[in-house]
């Protein structure tokens, strides 16, 4: 009987101690609260998907035959003008993008460039109201001749298609964007290269 009774004191002081001990372990509703805040405060800091406006205008310059021909002014037959570009974007996660937008060009003729871009473009925070977002992609677009306005000896299409490279670098001050953009084209219809200033907004 009394080893009945030591071993049923033992059970019963296993279970008193193993209770206050799980007891000790259990958060309280206040650090499970905290918990999960620091957990959506991480996932959303991690978590980079916006989308954004810009507006740009800048330099352009067109040359028939030689691509850089515009970069070296010993050839003569490059035509200095201007491009106006309007633009939407989507940064997918931290480190890519995609653009559609639409260019009106006037150079050796006017038009009216349709285009869609894909970008590395990594977004690298500064701090809770600066970030940079360097950029580099490849695009295509549908180009729409609205008038010549050099005369030329090389016939222009009024409809073409075109691959072109783009590099730049854009900063972001809260809600704002800035930055500078370069684009040259690769190979299609022309032979034309932009640089641009760009300003706008993300959502």
């Amino acid at each position: 009987m009394r080893f009945y009774k030591l071993c049923l004191l033992v059970l019963v002081f296993s279970f008193l101690v193993s209770t206050v001990a799980l007891a000790e372990e259990i958060p309280s509703q206040e650090e499970v609260m905290e918990i999960k805040k620091l957990r959506l405060s991480k996932t959303e800091k991690e978590k980079v998907r916006f989308f954004y406006l810009l507006g740009g205008a800048g330099y352009a310059c067109y040359n028939p035959i030689l691509s850089y021909g515009c970069v070296d002014r010993r050839y003569k037959d490059y035509v200095d003008g201007f491009a106006v570009s309007l633009l939407g974007g989507w940064q997918v996660n931290k480190y890519f993008a995609m653009e559609a937008g639409v260019d009106y060009i006037q150079v050796e003729y006017i038009s009216l460039n349709f285009k869609y871009t894909i970008l590395a473009q990594p977004y690298i925070e500064i701090d809770k109201s600066w970030s940079i977002m360097p950029k580099v992609g490849v695009g295509f677009l549908i180009l729409g001749v609205l008038s010549q306005v050099v005369e030329s000896e090389y016939a222009t299409q009024p409809v073409g298609f075109d691959v072109y490279g783009v590099i730049g670098l854009r900063a972001n001050y809260k809600k704002f964007m800035f930055g500078l953009s370069y684009e040259h084209n690769l190979f299609g219809q022309t032979n034309t290269f932009m640089a641009l200033t760009e300003v706008g907004v993300k959502f």
